[in-house]
């Protein structure tokens, strides 16, 4: 950092979130991550996911909230709420993060797996901030951020391909964080382009948490747990669910996401209405505390919730999408092939389909814990300082 600037680190994350709680939840876990570990920081988290500012921040930690792009059932994008043209939206957006980050002037970026942002709205910030040929104490470094698995590798690779990623993160980005372990899927060998940029890359492990072992035993009444994510898609599993915990006798719980339809959500309570034991939860901050209590997890297969269940190695039976992306069936069958989880095609879901993977007794499974890597979090502030290049201060919380 140069002599000017503060003692305390700044680093801003961004993710688009055009569905789903994926990126932003993935984010606040990375900033965490850098508070947890006694590190002078203040981070400035960029989304566009209004339900960001519920979840409860550690102190150095605040948002920058952008007008929300939503993407419709047949792929097409449009300003969420706003009546503006996409392209309005887009330069409203990049304008507005070019001002914030400017201004804020970050030592770090961390940008969530689009190297260009949506319709390359970080271009302009990016080469302001970020491109290889300022000098080093004016430059903010730059890490994009990727899950384990984007997609098939054909279709990756041709998306990769056709948005001009490679010359984008050759001309502003320092590293290459992965979030997961190469034994599920080995991203600088399975994508092309993962090995043009080989030496970039950095496995962090699964964004997990060390202290989650410790709770994976904590059982109450043998609760059963349905989650589908942000809940846009998830209708179809926790229907199903609620359909096959009519007359169960022990509790479950579905917690639906916010993003689902409020029209579908009142179907559910109308379903849930004559099941005493079954409670319908819109949103949950603390969803690990909910896995912790749970006996067996059903859910979709979305990066976050598999990190979870996997760090608390409950039995989990996971109905991942398989549309538009096929990254979670992906995700789902390979870990299914190390014996950790139990995968249903959701083209065979069905409420008799569950019922008969709840009634199916769970037998040995291998701990997750020592087949993968599953504490991350812990990895990423050992990455921070190999990115910044200089002496910054890692301690581990006592």
């Amino acid at each position: 950092m140069s002599k000017n600037r503060s003692p305390r680190l700044r680093i801003a994350l961004y993710s688009h979130d055009t569905q789903g709680l994926g990126h932003i939840r993935r984010n606040m876990l990375i900033a965490s991550s850098f508070v947890q570990a006694h590190i002078p920081v203040d981070i400035l988290l960029i989304s566009s996911a209004g339900v960001a500012t519920s979840f409860e921040v550690p102190e150095g930690v605040d948002f920058l909230v952008l007008p929300a792009i939503a993407k419709d059932g047949d792929g097409r994008y449009r300003s969420r709420s706003m009546h503006l043209s996409l392209d309005a939206l887009i330069k409203l957006r990049s304008q507005t993060i070019r001002a914030a980050l400017t201004a804020f002037a970050p030592d770090l970026f961390i940008v969530d797996k689009v190297p260009g942002g949506m319709f390359n709205e970080l271009v302009p910030t990016l080469h302001a901030l970020c491109r290889r040929d300022l000098p080093s104490h004016r430059r903010t470094r730059c890490v994009l951020g990727l899950r384990d698995i984007l997609d098939t590798p054909t279709v990756a690779d041709a998306e990769w391909t056709q948005a001009g990623n490679t010359q984008i993160v050759r001309s502003y980005y320092d590293r290459i964080w992965v979030y997961g372990d190469p034994k599920v899927y080995d991203l600088a060998a399975e994508q092309s382009f993962g090995r043009e940029l080989a030496p970039l890359i950095r496995y962090t492990g699964y964004l997990g948490r060390g202290d989650m072992q410790t709770g994976a035993t904590s059982i109450e009444n043998g609760l059963t747990l349905c989650v589908t994510g942000g809940g846009q898609d998830g209708f179809a599993l926790a229907h199903a669910f609620v359909e096959a915990q009519q007359r169960s006798r022990t509790p479950s719980i579905v917690v639906t996401g916010p993003y689902m339809p409020a029209a579908e959500r009142e179907t559910l309570y109308r379903l849930a209405a004559g099941a005493p034991n079954l409670q319908i939860i819109e949103f949950e901050q603390d969803l690990p505390a909910l896995m912790r209590r749970a006996e067996r997890v059903i859910c979709m297969g979305g990066y976050n919730t598999v990190c979870e269940i996997l760090a608390y190695g409950k039995p989990t039976l996971v109905v991942p999408r398989v549309h538009p992306r096929q990254e979670q069936w992906i995700r789902a069958v390979r870990l299914a092939e190390l014996g950790l989880i139990d995968v249903l095609n959701p083209d065979q879901l069905n409420p008799n389909a569950l019922n008969r993977w709840l009634r199916t007794e769970a037998g040995p499974r291998p701990n997750p814990w020592t087949v993968l890597n599953l504490d991350g979090v812990s990895t990423l502030p050992d990455l921070l300082a190999e990115v910044m290049g200089e002496a910054v201060e890692v301690r581990r919380a006592a």
